[in-house]
């Protein structure tokens, strides 16, 4: 390159040319060095620690001066781990605020963009949402409790095409947690050749009615038996003894002075 230059490109040209392929690519600056090698760190390739009082990151940052490419791959990551660390700090100190505002411009989107955003979003992440689901069904009784009588109410109420009065746990009347230790199940445990039976049966009551929803799903009136049990109880009315295990606010209203 410097060989195609002749005086008509000028003087300067020349000198700024020749000072560049003239210096050196990578200087490397006079520094101290970092670490003191001992006997036992001299065969380390990456010894730690030393009698250096510096953070790691600073070091990281005074080694790779040398060289330009180095330095800034090491200088990006420290400024993108600097940048984390101020964003956590930030969410952790003004946490509620930050909560506030995000519930507040959910609810402003409106239901049917948020419904559009999670449908695209579970379509985009199938995959990942299905294997988290199965890993922690099989391996959570608590969860596992939970979305067989999530799917239960959606089973007994779309079967009738009745519209959900209520929230799961609404209907419930009480957490998923609690709806467990109702049950017996444990975290450690699981139950496995079990179901859960409805006491009172869901097709004792109407399903059109909000407040016979409340009854029927309500967890005072369910058991946890064997699937053979379960079977052979069907959908017939229980015994009194049995009938008797659920208040009775929680009876269906057809079967109100039944026993």
């Amino acid at each position: 390159m410097i060989s195609d230059l002749t005086e008509a490109d000028g003087g300067e040209k020349m000198e700024y040319w020749k000072q560049i392929v003239s210096c050196p690519l990578s200087p490397t600056p006079a520094t101290p060095p970092l670490y003191t090698y001992t006997e036992h760190s001299k065969s380390c390739a990456m010894p730690k620690g030393g009698n250096s009082t510096k953070p790691l990151w600073k070091q990281a940052v005074e080694k790779a001066s040398g060289s330009p490419a180095v330095w800034l791959c090491v200088r990006k990551a420290v400024l993108e781990v600097k940048h984390k660390a101020r964003a956590r700090h930030h969410h952790s100190v003004n946490r509620d605020r930050n909560n506030t505002r995000m519930r507040a411009a959910h609810h402003a989107r409106g239901p049917e963009v948020n419904r559009a955003a999670g449908a695209l979003h579970r379509e985009r992440h199938r995959d990942d949402i299905n294997a988290a689901h199965k890993q922690k069904y099989e391996n959570d009784p608590v969860y596992r409790a939970g979305f067989i009588m999530r799917s239960r109410m959606r089973w007994a109420i779309e079967r009738v095409r009745a519209d959900k009065a209520d929230r799961s746990e609404e209907l419930l009347g009480c957490t998923t947690r609690q709806f467990a230790a109702h049950l017996g199940v444990q975290c450690t445990g699981d139950f496995e050749g079990m179901e859960v039976d409805h006491i009172w049966p869901i097709a004792a009551y109407n399903m059109q009615l909000p407040e016979e929803q409340h009854r029927a799903f309500n967890f005072q009136n369910t058991r946890l038996v064997t699937v053979e049990e379960n079977r052979q109880k069907g959908y017939r009315i229980p015994d009194r003894q049995l009938a008797l295990l659920v208040p009775r606010e929680y009876w269906p209203t057809a079967y109100a002075d039944y026993y």
